[in-house]
Formats: C-alpha cells, sequence, structure tokens
C-alpha cells in the first residue's frame, strides 16, 4: 500500500488532544454497531473537516485500525491543511473507475490510520457517493477497519451527507459556535433526519470558555437531540 505524507499546520496542545479523547470515548460507549460514520456541518467554516481528521487521529492512537475519508467532492480543503498534492489520486477516481481501490487508500505515518482523500473535484458528486461503488466499498472495509470516518459537504448546502448517511451507521452534525442560528441547526438535524443512520449528536466547535479562553476547536457532545436511527 502506498503511503502519504500528512503534514498538519497546526498540532494539537495537550489540552486539545483531551477533548478529542473524551469525543472519541463517547462514540465508542455509543455502540459497537456505530462503525462507519458520517460527519457533517451545519454550514461552512464550522470545522467538520478538522473534528473528523483529529477524531479519526484518536482512535488510532487508541488502538483501533481507522480509515478516514474525505468525501467532500466539491470544496475540500484537506490538501491545503495538510500538505499533500492537491491531484493525488483519490475516492473521485475510485468512483468514476479510473482507479482501484489500491491505488487511492494510503498508510499514512499515524499507526492504523488509513486515508482515502477527495480526488479531483466532480461535476456530480451525490451520485457518485449514492452509487453502488461507494457503498461496495464500505460494505467491504467495515469489517476490516474498527471505524470509517467519512467527511461530507455541509448538509445545509447540498445533500451529499444525506447520501452518505444512508449507507452509514450513524451521524454526526459539526456546529460552530455562534456562526449558526437556533433555526439553521434545527433545519441541518431535520434534512439528516431522513437518513437510515442513528443521530450521535451535535459537536459544538470554535467554543469560547471563561476559563480556558478561545479554544479552536472545543467539544461540547450533545445527547439531547436523541440516538435512535432513523427508519
Amino acid at each position: 500500500m502506498k503511503e502519504i505524507a500528512l503534514r498538519e499546520k497546526h498540532e494539537l496542545s495537550s489540552v486539545m488532544g483531551e477533548v478529542y479523547n473524551r469525543l472519541r470515548t463517547n462514540i465508542e460507549f455509543s455502540g459497537d454497531d456505530n462503525k462507519i460514520i458520517c460527519v457533517t456541518s451545519c454550514s461552512a467554516n464550522d470545522g467538520k473537516s478538522s473534528i473528523s481528521y483529529y477524531l479519526a487521529r484518536s482512535m488510532a492512537k487508541n488502538g483501533k485500525r481507522v480509515l478516514y475519508i474525505d468525501a467532500d467532492l466539491r470544496n475540500s480543503v484537506m490538501h491545503y491543511r495538510m500538505g499533500y498534492d492537491k491531484a493525488t489520486l483519490g475516492l473521485s477516481h475510485f468512483l468514476v473507475g479510473k482507479a482501484d481501490i489500491q491505488d487511492v487508500m494510503y498508510k499514512t505515518s499515524y499507526d492504523g490510520l488509513y486515508f482515502i482523500p477527495t480526488g479531483v473535484f466532480s461535476r456530480h458528486p451525490s451520485e457518485l457517493l449514492g452509487g453502488e461503488r461507494f457503498a461496495n466499498l464500505l460494505k467491504s472495509y467495515r469489517e476490516v477497519f474498527d471505524y470509517i470516518l467519512i467527511d461530507t459537504p455541509p448538509v445545509g448546502s447540498v445533500v451529499d451527507a444525506v447520501v452518505v448517511a444512508n449507507n452509514s451507521d450513524a451521524h454526526i452534525i459539526v456546529v460552530g459556535a455562534g456562526l449558526n442560528s437556533k433555526h439553521a441547526v434545527k433545519r441541518a438535524i431535520d434534512d439528516m433526519s431522513v437518513a437510515k443512520s442513528h443521530f450521535l449528536g451535535v459537536v459544538v466547535n470554535k467554543v469560547k470558555t471563561s476559563t480556558s479562553g478561545y479554544y479552536r476547536y472545543t467539544y461540547n457532545y450533545n445527547y439531547n437531540y436523541g440516538n435512535k436511527r432513523n427508519d
């Protein structure tokens, strides 16, 4: 398997590392069946990509075998943040049949963490993500990995997240504090409710606390919205 070098622009502090450990633990206790997890957000700039990536790292650091899939085929910023070539073969190449899965799945420098980048952006991402090739990919690898985390576009903009969540066990919505109205958050939750996956809750990001100053990625995992499977 090919390797990819991921070079984070900002390494997590010990405090924020513990934040992700708490989020990881809550997910682990949500049930053994929640192996494939779709991560979306209410709107752009909520921080869903950072949340999903560092959560994947935390899981791998805890001894899990984790596949992180960047399925934001419209506007991914991971190549910029992680310093790899934007033209790297990725998910879109596989979904259109121009590459095999072995060509687009990369081993990272972190033990247990594997990565599928977006590849080139597609004109029809919803159709690709809702197609048989993507469904079969997830089905084939759910027993290979302990967790598969899938970063998707904001649900408030397009339907991609709902499409991905239909092939996932669970989904999470990231909300940037102060960036979204209560109505927008409720609408995002309602939009995702049509997906056939467990709603694990909301991760409130970018929260300012009186004791800790301003955290770029702060965690607040909320079960109050429900955690049952939507049928």
